[in-house]
């Protein structure tokens, strides 16, 4: 895989606005990180309905868990979570157990990842994994089209 350098032409603009990157270390190439505004606005994009008991949420790239955080944050507060788990506590442990999940280019992004969702990095069972777990299944499920359903 290429190493590629994101070059901002308008730091100062970027700035201005709120939008500045925050660089994570991953070895020889550099991870941009959507600023948590952004990513805020994009999950107040979804619909009401999909902040359900039901619904899983997965990070494809997960960076600094910003996205699952969010998530994570809009599914408290959501009626259909209330409802079902009237406890605070209890319907944070589900939303943290059940229906968040992420994989992380690396493993740097994996801890950040993990500490961001739980809270802390003694997690028992972190849905988020490294995509290192995966290499073993790359070529196949790139050239089968298969879906990874356990690990």
């Amino acid at each position: 895989m290429e190493n590629k350098v994101y070059i901002d032409p308008y730091p100062k603009t970027m700035k201005m606005l709120g939008l500045e990157r925050i660089n994570i270390d991953c070895g020889n190439n550099t991870s941009i990180v959507t600023p948590a505004n952004i990513a805020k606005d994009m999950v107040a994009l979804l619909p009401d309905e999909v902040f359900i008991p039901e619904s899983k949420f997965l990070d494809i790239c997960c960076k600094s868990g910003i996205f699952l955080t969010s998530i994570r944050e809009k599914l408290m507060n959501s009626k259909a979570m209330i409802e079902s788990f009237p406890d605070d506590k209890e319907r944070y442990k589900y939303i943290t157990n059940n229906q968040l999940y992420g994989i992380a280019p690396n493993g740097q992004c994996q801890m950040y990842s993990v500490r961001a969702v739980y809270g802390t990095l003694k997690v028992d069972n972190p849905h988020i994994l490294c995509f290192g777990v995966f290499d073993q299944y790359k070529t196949a499920c790139l050239n089968n089209n298969h879906m990874i359903t356990s690990y």
